[in-house]
């Protein structure tokens, strides 16, 4: 079972553009969203697998 799928990107709001009507064609939409990731998926339903899109570590915590 999966529960989830992430890939990462270094422009979530180019990110958000492509998949958002992506994943709205298929009848999702966007479950959870911050400034450094997004999440897509049925928010009515926990058993529907959820695709992240994430910013890398090093973007959000710079050294």
């Amino acid at each position: 079972m999966l529960a989830y799928t992430m890939v990462g990107t270094q422009d979530l709001e180019r990110a958000l553009q492509f998949y958002t009507p992506l994943f709205n064609a298929m009848g999702l939409d966007i479950c959870w969203q911050d400034d450094s990731c997004v999440s897509f998926g049925d928010p009515d339903d926990v058993e529907v697998p959820q695709f992240f899109v994430g910013l890398p570590l090093m973007v959000i915590l710079p050294r």
